[in-house]
């Protein structure tokens, strides 16, 4: 197996279906081991930081520099963990604001950057 951008493994390995719809996906970085055409198609990624905003927008992705709170409505959001927990727990937030009510918000990210007892902050939500 190639490797996946960890958010995205469970969808690689068929655990969980792809979310049908659009998406935001905040923290956006260019996922590896994934079906670009499918996802360009569903996204709306999130990156302030210029060289990672650069390779999603040279790879085709839809890319935002700010978030648009009045751009509400998404299907489903994705949050990439990142070092920063203070930052990562602000995405979560703003995912849920982006997101339609009940829609998903997809979290994940590798256990360097927390995302292990990340999940053990929000079981305890």
């Amino acid at each position: 197996m190639a490797f996946v951008t960890p958010l995205f493994l469970a969808f690689d390995e068929a655990d969980m279906p792809v979310p049908q719809g659009r998406g935001v996906y905040l923290n956006a970085e260019l996922p590896t081991g994934v079906d670009h055409a499918l996802w360009r198609s569903v996204l709306t990624c999130l990156q302030p930081w210029r060289d990672r905003y650069l390779r999603l927008s040279g790879a085709g992705y839809n890319v935002e520099k700010e978030r648009d709170d009045s751009a509400a409505g998404y299907d489903f959001a994705l949050v990439l963990v990142g070092k920063h927990r203070a930052e990562t727990l602000a995405n979560i937030m703003a995912a849920n604001r982006l997101v339609r009510p009940g829609g998903p918000v997809i979290i994940g990210g590798p256990k360097r950057a927390g995302a292990a007892s990340l999940k053990k902050l929000l079981a305890q939500k």
